[in-house]
């Protein structure tokens, strides 16, 4: 039996849900506004997006400020 994700190199159990996860996690690095991630992502409140999502630290809010003052002064 094949494992998804071994030719990948992927050592951890790979199914849909993690692409979701994957998919916001990335959108909340990148600084996107947690009521269109909220939303776009189908939940209804944002205390879901706070919950699940709350392995975000401090060093990725700053690296997401950093990456906007940067196109933000590109402009």
């Amino acid at each position: 039996m094949r494992v998804p994700g071994v030719k990948a190199g992927i050592k951890r159990r790979v199914h849909p849900h993690l692409f979701r996860h994957s998919a916001i996690t990335d959108q909340l690095r990148e600084g996107v506004n947690r009521p269109l991630v909220a939303k776009s992502a189908g939940h209804s409140s944002l205390s879901v997006i706070a919950r699940t999502y709350s392995h975000l630290d401090a060093g990725d809010v700053a690296s997401a400020m950093a990456e906007y003052l940067r196109k933000r002064d590109e402009r």
